[in-house]
């Protein structure tokens, strides 16, 4: 049985009433308190741009925070860096829990978040220090280019955020990137979040995950909400687009829109179509290009 891989996922505040569990953050400004940039859990390259403030949120169980980053003139104030930081298991009604969302939920937070862009999820496999990342990207009719990613730190592999490098690791930080360029390439941006860095208030850095192995190649896929019914998901399968033993590319053909039970509306969240590559005659393993990594399809994935 193929394993469900985690997912990220944004917790929601709302004033004093409980938190839910699922959902973008709705940050209060009654709520949120200015942190020092030097403060903040989380920071891309400087050609991300300059951190202009740090809005923090904390719960008994968690820290919320929002890295407002400067961007250029048409976006200025927009892109940002979501860090959601489980410190301890939730027991109240208020307390933030995080749970692994479906692919309709990455699509609503792209149709709330890019309303009037149309964002396509690719199916490559990224990871950066962390682990694997997903991401979807637009383009603008003033010719901006955004990505919107999403990571999630599973708990068991990385440290309490409050309580530093030596406590006990068993709570998950879920992270999302927004992030809109003039004139901005895939690849440009894609190499930012490759290179993000997350840290505990203490100034100390996360070490690097270990990413190998079919489920690492596996957790990518389904992180980028593809590759199987999602454990607290709504129970629907995403199909592959590819015949089994094919390699996964990001491909370049007409993208076709995700599936969803929702009722239709106005934005529409496309999955990048792929491209499939000539197949070796039977029986020969599949290889990528050299310095690529292969997406296995569930045929792959040894059962766990």
């Amino acid at each position: 049985m193929r394993r469900a891989a985690p997912f990220l996922i944004v917790a929601a505040l709302g004033g004093c009433a409980s938190a839910p569990a699922t959902g973008p953050p709705q940050y209060s400004a009654s709520l949120s308190t200015p942190a020092m940039p030097v403060r903040a859990l989380a920071a891309l390259p400087a050609a991300a741009g300059d951190v202009l403030t740090v809005l923090e949120q904390r719960r008994s169980n968690a820290v919320m925070q929002q890295i407002i980053l400067r961007g250029d003139a048409p976006t200025f104030g927009e892109n940002k860096i979501i860090v959601n930081a489980i410190t301890a298991t939730p027991t109240g009604r208020d307390d933030v829990r995080l749970e692994q969302p479906s692919d309709a939920s990455i699509e609503d937070e792209l149709a709330e978040g890019f309303p009037n862009i149309r964002m396509t999820v690719s199916l490559a496999l990224n990871h950066n220090a962390y682990g694997p990342f997903g991401y979807a990207l637009g383009r603008s009719p003033g010719a901006v280019t955004c990505i919107y990613a999403w990571q999630w730190i599973a708990g068991e592999d990385k440290p309490n955020l409050l309580a530093g490098m030596n406590a006990p690791r068993s709570f998950p930080v879920s992270i999302r990137v927004r992030l809109c360029r003039a004139g901005a390439s895939e690849q440009a941006l894609v190499d930012l979040i490759r290179q993000l860095t997350v840290n505990a208030p203490d100034g100390d850095a996360y070490p690097a995950a270990a990413a190998t192995g079919p489920a690492y190649a596996s957790d990518a896929l389904a992180s980028a909400g593809y590759g199987g019914a999602i454990a607290g998901g709504d129970g629907r399968t995403p199909t592959y687009n590819a015949p089994p033993g094919a390699h996964l590319g990001t491909g370049a053909a007409s993208p076709e829109p995700l599936a969803s039970p929702r009722k239709p509306r106005r934005h529409v969240v496309t999955k990048a179509r792929l491209t499939l590559p000539d197949l070796p005659p039977a029986g020969t393993p599949s290889r990528s290009p050299a310095g690529q990594d292969t997406i296995p399809l569930p045929t792959d994935i040894a059962p766990q």
